[in-house]
Formats: C-alpha cells, sequence, structure tokens
C-alpha cells in the first residue's frame, strides 16, 4: 500500500540546493565551536526554502559514511 499526500512537492533549482547545503556546513562549523545551533531566520530565505518537508542529511568524511539524520 502506497500512502499519497495531498502536499505538493518542488523541485529544487541549483541555486537553492547549494544555499541549503551552504546552511548546513555553517550550521556544522558553528554547533562545534560554539556548542549551540546556527541562528537562521527563515525570512532570509525563499518562500521555496521556508516550506514545511521533509530532510535527510548524510555526512562522509574520507568516502566513510560518518553519519546521517533524517526528519519528515
Amino acid at each position: 500500500m502506497v500512502l499519497m499526500s495531498s502536499i505538493e512537492t518542488t523541485e529544487l533549482d541549483r541555486e537553492q540546493r547549494d544555499t541549503l547545503l551552504a546552511v548546513a556546513r555553517q550550521s556544522i562549523d558553528h554547533g562545534l565551536r560554539h556548542g549551540h545551533p546556527l541562528p537562521v531566520a527563515p525570512d532570509d530565505y525563499p518562500a521555496t526554502l521556508q516550506a514545511l518537508g521533509a530532510s535527510f542529511v548524510t555526512l562522509h568524511e574520507n568516502g566513510q559514511l560518518r553519519g546521517c539524520i533524517g526528519t519528515l
């Protein structure tokens, strides 16, 4: 059985994906340096990046999986 959602999915363009990757990198660096999450102001980003959605992040170092986390 497949559950279908009424939520429309939107493909992100290259610039939006690059923005998310930059924020993820900044967030990791900030957390390691300061011990707390990076403050992020959603209003600083386009509506597409403010929309609620699922995320999944995978970290690799030297070709080895170092961690992953996701949320719906």
